[in-house]
This record gives C-alpha cells, structure tokens and sequence, in this order.
C-alpha cells in the first residue's frame, strides 16, 4: 500500500531537478534573501558582478555535488 501512494504522490526529486537544472544553470537568476529573529525577509542587493560569485556559491555547488554524488550511490530518504 506504501508503493502506491508514493507512486502516486513522487514528492520532489532533487536527481531530476540537478539535471535538468544543470543544462541551464548560467541562464538562472538568483535573489538572496535574509530573515531576522522575527523572520521578516530582506531582500539583499549586490552589483552584477557579483551575480556569478552568487550563484556559483548557492547554485553550483549544490547542483554538481548532488550529480557527482548521485553516482557513488546517494540516496533521499525520507525525513521521521
């Protein structure tokens, strides 16, 4: 019965999302948020310049270590 509900309901797949991401991750903006104590969202403004340091920090990174990591054999498991 398990099976069946997570076939019917995949939930997210961060293997498919790094793929196809990753064709086109240098056409993919990024905005950076900051929060308080009180969680009330900044938005942060940087120079274009900065928008490649940016997104090689939060983006990239993430994206090529769930690919290179895929292959050795990582797995999601669900959160108890």
């Amino acid at each position: 019965m398990e099976e069946q509900e997570q076939s019917a309901n995949p939930g997210f797949d961060v293997f498919q999302w790094a793929n196809s991401i990753d064709e086109i991750k240098n056409n993919v903006s990024v905005e950076l948020f900051l929060f308080n104590k009180n969680y009330t969202p900044y938005k942060v403004r940087y120079s274009e310049m900065l928008t490649q340091t940016v997104r090689s920090m939060f983006m990239i990174e993430a994206i090529e270590y769930v690919i290179k990591e895929a292959d050795k054999g990582l797995e999601c498991r669900d959160y108890e």
